[in-house]
């Protein structure tokens, strides 16, 4: 068998017998393991694994998560089925060991992922709250995963869905055009009515493909009304002078 299987006595935890897998997963010999006792493979203290095996020989659980020693001195995180079983007369326990160390780094390095990934989360819902302008955030597929109070009411004004929530435009304009560079300035512009809107999108780093978009979006129209008056100021000043 290809599985690590162990045969021990529970009154003294003395390893009986053990498969080539055992030898070859362990790094000693069949008949050095033969001399081992279950307390000096096993990381956990003497009383935790006695009061395990007595769980296991009572069959009150048969499934356990371990810590063992190699013999070149590594200690490897092991999964553990046991159970009892009557060997001429006598009661044993046969254990099945798999290890499992690279799930748990594995599941470990996610978990980490995942709390970097909340960090980063809150801190950019910080932010866009307390952003002046309005800014959402999207998925590949142009779903919006997160906006300020200020893009809410913007979205409210300007955005068509289309199936699953999906945006596909703003003011009339296809999203896929509105997060490319803009042809003049850094922005985006959209007239609806009486207003002028201007947005900016950048996408969120994740490799060599976007893992998706920031948007920045913001009412300019009372800036651009502004700014045509100073215009309109300039021109006719240098029109007196000419005069």
């Amino acid at each position: 068998s290809r599985s690590v299987m162990l045969l021990v006595d529970p009154a003294s935890g003395a390893i009986l017998d053990a498969n080539q897998a055992a030898a070859a997963y362990y790094g000693w010999s069949r008949e050095r393991i033969r001399a081992l006792n279950i307390y000096t493979i096993n990381a956990a203290t003497r009383a935790d694994v006695q009061a395990e095996m007595e769980r296991a020989r009572h069959e009150q659980r048969n499934h356990f998560l371990f810590q063992h020693r190699l013999a070149d001195g590594s200690v490897r995180d092991v999964e553990v089925f046991s159970g009892p079983v009557v060997v001429a007369g006598h009661e044993m326990l046969y254990s099945i060991v798999h290890d499992i160390t690279e799930r748990r780094r594995t599941e470990e390095a996610l978990r980490q992922s995942e709390a970097q990934l909340r960090d980063k989360a809150e801190q950019l819902a910080q932010v866009m709250l307390s952003a002046p302008e309005g800014v959402l955030l999207l998925d590949t597929l142009n779903h919006v995963l997160l906006t300020n109070k200020r893009a809410e009411a913007k979205l409210e004004r300007l955005a068509t869905y289309g199936e699953n929530q999906r945006l596909l435009q703003l003011g009339g304009v296809d999203l896929d055009k509105l997060l490319t560079t803009p042809p003049e300035g850094q922005w985006h512009t959209l007239q609806v009515g009486q207003h002028i809107y201007e947005l900016i999108a950048r996408p969120v780093e994740s490799g060599p493909v976007p893992a998706g978009w920031v948007m920045i979006m913001r009412d300019a129209t009372a800036e651009r009304a502004v700014r045509e008056q100073l215009q309109r100021q300039e021109r006719l000043a240098a029109v007196g002078q000419l005069a």
